[in-house]
């Protein structure tokens, strides 16, 4: 993979969180391809498709007070229009009044839509909390 090619994937992947959280639903949504498929902590289930996930982002704005996230231990694996991206999120929110912090093991799977990246695979359930 090309210099180029692994730099313009991670700022994708960057430019998803920082949309996130700043709660900018509009940006993240014209990030998503219209097939995504996603499973969060929040919903823990599977979203899909475009108006599954416009009800979800637009339930997350109107309950998601607080959010701040870090990429940990990104890869990124590229095959032309299609990327791969594995990490380790460090978030910290606050939804419906209750304050969370959560690592959660990321998946993100791209497709090159019209010459821009969009999401189409989405998964990060966060890992227990260890006692």
């Amino acid at each position: 993979m090309s210099e180029q090619a692994l730099k313009e994937i991670e700022t994708f992947v960057d430019d998803v969180y920082t949309a996130m959280s700043r709660l900018d639903i509009a940006t993240t949504a014209k990030m998503l391809s219209a097939d995504l498929q996603a499973a969060d902590g929040v919903t823990r289930g599977w979203t899909r498709g475009i108006d599954e996930i416009a009800e979800h982002l637009a339930n997350l704005e109107n309950s998601l007070e607080t959010e701040k996230s870090r990429v940990l231990d990104l890869t990124v694996r590229n095959w032309g229009d299609t990327a791969a991206a594995t990490f380790v999120v460090d978030q910290e929110y606050t939804i419906s009044g209750v304050r969370h912090q959560v690592l959660a093991p990321t998946t993100m799977v791209m497709r090159r839509e019209d010459g821009e990246w969009k999401l189409v695979l989405f998964h990060s359930v966060p890992l227990p909390t260890q006692e």
